[in-house]
């Protein structure tokens, strides 16, 4: 994994940030087409307040907007942060 920022990765060649509802990474097919679905997103490169667009859905899941560095969970989320909005959260682990 290389570090873009506190709040960005990339891993396996696309970005990935941390997702608090799911406790895990989660990754954002910018770069490349999504496997299953052929989908990609945009990105506006700011590696401190990113934005993404679409909407990023892990079916059943997690569904969630990232507007200028935050997190806007949708209510079909499956976790307790379904219908909240909150900061990226830091990748944890520290130093890596």
């Amino acid at each position: 994994m290389k570090r873009l920022s506190s709040k960005l990765a990339l891993l396996d060649g696309e970005i990935t940030h941390w997702c608090p509802g799911c406790k895990m990474l989660h990754r954002i097919n910018v770069f490349n087409p999504n496997e299953s679905t052929g989908a990609r997103w945009t990105w506006n490169n700011d590696q401190v307040h990113p934005s993404f667009a679409p909407s990023i859905n892990i079916p059943g899941v997690c569904h969630y907007f990232i507007n200028d560095g935050r997190i806007q969970f949708c209510n079909d989320s499956k976790h307790e942060y379904a219908g909240l909005t909150v900061a990226m959260p830091d990748i944890p682990g520290g130093e890596w």
